[in-house]
């Protein structure tokens, strides 16, 4: 009777270990276009880059490439903290679009937003950029959103 228990709740241990898998390696890679953001109008094409110090935690990196009046370029790195699909990110980042217009300051950005990562590498994001257009927090503030869809790998 014993044996049969020990059986019993070792097979229920086993299916019900392998319907979550809580070490699924976290995707490390990310392409996707996002519309207005510090891209503006035009959007911005980006790459990310995720560093994941467990399950839940992450950094991202992340590059791309803005036009508008010229090309500029978008960078930021983001913590993000989440579970599986559903990622809540807070980052910094900046532009080179004040080398177009001539403007003497950069223009940072603080982004708080959302990150899902689908199961098939549909990436969705979406995030509010609080720029800083005159190079201080304490004069001119533009606040932009910025919603992007693309593929993780």
């Amino acid at each position: 009777m014993r044996l049969l228990t020990l059986i019993c709740l070792g097979l229920i241990a086993i299916t019900s270990s392998a319907q979550v898998n809580l070490f699924e390696p976290m995707r490390k890679h990310a392409v996707y276009y996002e519309i207005f953001g510090p891209g503006l109008f035009f959007g911005s094409a980006n790459y990310d880059f995720t560093y994941g110090f467990s399950a839940k935690h992450a950094l991202r990196g992340r590059i791309g490439l803005a036009v508008y009046d010229g090309v500029f370029a978008v960078t930021s790195v983001n913590y993000s903290i989440g579970e599986k699909k559903h990622f809540g990110e807070i980052g910094l980042g900046g532009t080179t679009f004040y080398l177009l217009t001539g403007e003497e300051k950069p223009d940072f950005f603080i982004r708080p937003g959302y990150r899902f990562i689908g199961d098939k590498g549909l990436v969705v994001t979406a995030a509010i950029y609080v720029h800083s257009t005159k190079g201080s927090y304490k004069e001119d503030i533009l606040f932009l959103p910025g919603v992007g869809v693309g593929y993780s790998f």
